[in-house]
């Protein structure tokens, strides 16, 4: 589903919550009055759900930021690994180093495209052992080669870490995502929260809808915005830019 999508859904979610809390306060000033003694301090429970609300959208929001600029650090650190890589090839004989850097070449535009691309996600996944694999034949070969072994092994070196990166990457990406759990407890504080809300509209008898829509605008936007955070291929994407300008780079060295 598209992080788009969240936005009427977390609005509609918020208000429908508002306007149930309405048609309960109501009923309950209908059957006992407003000056019923037994309606309790209900601004306090509200007001207490409300600072829980906040506190949670406070701790949602830091886990998916962080992810976000933890994705956006590892595409500079990508990119810089396997330029490096793409250095450290011309120290080895001229056979190796070519066909390193047509490995790398092909692997840096894969990596550049599929964020603006989605659909070659599945694609690429399955392509990254292969060429890992290709990379390490290559300096399988340059061990006995003609190549010094202090260059074999920086070369060496960078292959490990451009394979190293590519797995922290894709379980940062795919796999490290705001647990389930925390977004039951949103979705459930929520509810409890906006459910308050609406009933001291109703039983204070004063129905807003603006008031009302202007709220669940407001709470809809933070929790898109958690949502989009969270997924790398919302609206905010990560920006591909150090990725895009190796891949220019590398086309310039052939």
């Amino acid at each position: 589903m598209s992080s788009l999508i969240w936005f009427p859904v977390a609005v509609a979610f918020v208000y429908g919550s508002v306007q149930l809390g309405f048609l309960l306060g109501r009923r309950r000033r209908q059957s006992v009055g407003a000056d019923d003694p037994s309606a309790g301090p209900s601004g306090s429970v509200v007001g207490s759900l409300l600072a829980l609300l906040a506190f949670l959208l406070a701790f949602t929001f830091q886990i998916a930021s962080a992810r976000h600029e933890r994705r956006k650090q590892l595409v500079l650190e990508e990119s810089n690994a396997i330029g490096t890589a793409a250095l450290r090839a011309d120290l080895l004989a001229a056979e190796h180093a070519t066909r390193a850097k047509d490995v790398l070449r092909t692997y840096a535009n894969q990596r550049a495209q599929v964020v603006d691309a989605p659909d070659t996600l599945p694609q690429a996944l399955r392509d990254a052992p292969v060429l890992h694999e290709r990379l390490w034949q290559v300096a399988r070969e340059a061990v006995h080669g003609t190549a010094p072994q202090p260059a074999v092994a920086l070369f060496i070196g960078s292959v490990n870490e451009v394979i190293d990166l590519h797995q922290v990457r894709t379980v940062v990406a795919l796999q490290y995502r705001i647990p389930e759990v925390v977004w039951y407890c949103l979705a459930g504080l929520t509810f409890l929260a906006m459910l308050g809300v609406g009933y001291q509209f109703g039983f204070a008898g004063r129905e807003n809808v603006w008031l009302q829509s202007l709220l669940a605008l407001s709470y809809g936007a933070v929790i898109w915005l958690i949502v989009d955070l969270d997924d790398p291929g919302g609206a905010l994407r990560i920006s591909q830019q150090p990725m895009l300008d190796l891949v220019e780079q590398l086309q310039r060295q052939k």
